[in-house]
C-alpha cells in the first residue's frame, strides 16, 4: 500500500496590513495583488476577460519559491477570474494564472530573509505607475 501526502492551507484573517505587502512575500486571498517583480507588471489589457473584456478579479496569490531553480528563488503564482456568469459557459474558462519569479540576487529585494516587522525596508514598494493596483 502506498501513502500520499497532502498539504492543506487555511485562511487566516489575523494579520497586520504590512504583512500583505510585496516586501514580505505574502500568500493571500482577495484584495489587491502584492506583485513580486516591481517593474514588470501586467498591462490592464492582459487582465481582461477573453470573453467579455471586463477586468478580471484578483482571487489569490501563492508564494511558492523553487529551491531547485536559481531563477525562481522568489516565485509567486497569481490567479485572476471573471465574475460574469455567462463567461463560464465557454469551452475555455475565464481564468488567468500568472507566474512571477526572481533570483535570490535581484534589483528589488535583499538576499536575506525579511524581518517580521512593519519597519523592515519600507522603501520597497510597488511603483506609483502600477496600472492595475
Amino acid at each position: 500500500m502506498s501513502s500520499t501526502s497532502v498539504d492543506l492551507g487555511f485562511f487566516d484573517d489575523d494579520f497586520d496590513p504590512w504583512e500583505l505587502e510585496s516586501r514580505h512575500f505574502p500568500s493571500k486571498i482577495g484584495g489587491k495583488p502584492a506583485w513580486l517583480d516591481l517593474k514588470h507588471l501586467p498591462a490592464p489589457t492582459e487582465l481582461q476577460c477573453p470573453h467579455c473584456s471586463s477586468p478580471l478579479t484578483f482571487l489569490m496569490q501563492m508564494y511558492s519559491p523553487d529551491n531547485c531553480s536559481p531563477t525562481a528563488f522568489h516565485r509567486t503564482i497569481f490567479l485572476f477570474l471573471c465574475t460574469t456568469s455567462t463567461c463560464w459557459s465557454h469551452s475555455t474558462p475565464p481564468l488567468l494564472v500568472l507566474r512571477s519569479q526572481l533570483a535570490r540576487d535581484n534589483p528589488y529585494y535583499p538576499s536575506q530573509s525579511p524581518e517580521d516587522t512593519a519597519s523592515w525596508r519600507p522603501d520597497i514598494v510597488v511603483g506609483r505607475d502600477c496600472p492595475v493596483c
